[in-house]
């Protein structure tokens, strides 16, 4: 299966997917009416993906603003990996990134790791360098 690569619009996030290292980022802002039309072939290949996938793999968010939509696009995608972790016991780690003075998004991170709580989140945040 090939890497998924979209890239980053005003609107929506960069999707990059690499196959070859197992690891999934979704980066920058995510603030679509729509989240759904944009996300759902995300999704998609995630599932596709999933099914013949034997190796572990990290995702990171690497997200600097999310509205709900996106929010709830989120939630699904964690949602599968949970429950692709519990079934295939496959190790899944998700990294979550969030600047230092941005509270509200180590908010919702805290919030997803508590909805998900067997899917191991390590929160990234770099410290400032005077």
């Amino acid at each position: 299966m090939k890497s998924l690569e979209i890239e980053e619009s005003y609107y929506s996030p960069r999707i990059s997917f690499d196959v070859r290292h197992n690891e999934f980022v979704i980066s920058g802002e995510s603030y679509l009416e729509h989240a759904y039309e944009f996300y759902k072939p995300v999704i998609n290949w995630l599932e596709q993906y999933l099914k013949n996938n034997k190796n572990p793999l990290t995702i990171q968010f690497q997200l600097t603003y999310f509205n709900t939509p996106s929010s709830g696009m989120i939630f699904t995608i964690l949602k599968m990996l949970e429950e692709y972790q519990q079934a295939q016991h496959i190790p899944i780690k998700i990294a979550w990134f969030v600047s230092p003075n941005n509270e509200e998004l180590l908010a919702e991170g805290e919030m997803f790791k508590e909805d998900f709580p067997t899917l191991p989140f390590e929160f990234k945040i770099p410290t400032m360098v005077a």
